[in-house]
């Protein structure tokens, strides 16, 4: 039997993406934000390596002008070989140290990022990743 399916290399296992969902502890944005700058500057290493393609803030309802930002939560993509290594560097944020995240609600999930095959734009893959949140 013949799949159609393309064949799977070490290099994609080496290098899986894990698309991760992170929801806040209730009353936590204060500290959130305050935490933000350094949160920012630890993740630079880990983007610039490729550990971390994507991510952001889930956010508790659509943007509106004039009103705050109100965050709810993180998302992710990262590239690891397992999900215990996602989880690993993840416990060293400082999101997870200060109990920002609500460590009993982490979703993970493998997938596979066609953005980088071209037939998706990298600003259109976001829309749909966090269309896809949206559905969790």
């Amino acid at each position: 039997m013949v799949s159609s399916s393309p064949i799977v290399t070490k290099q994609q296992v080496d290098r899986q993406e894990w698309l991760v969902v992170l929801p806040d502890n209730k009353g936590v944005l204060p500290k959130r934000m305050e935490l933000r700058p350094a949160h920012r500057k630890a993740v630079e290493p880990d983007e610039r390596s490729g550990f971390f393609k994507v991510g952001g803030g889930i956010l508790e309802d659509k943007l509106e002008e004039g009103e705050p930002l109100r965050i709810a939560g993180s998302f992710l993509i990262a590239c690891a070989k397992s999900s215990d290594e996602v989880k690993e560097r993840l416990q060293k944020d400082v999101h997870f140290e200060h109990g920002i995240w609500d460590w009993d609600k982490l979703q993970i999930y493998p997938v596979r990022d066609r953005s980088r095959l071209g037939s998706l734009s990298p600003s259109l893959m976001q829309h749909k990743v966090a269309a896809a949140l949206f559905y969790f």
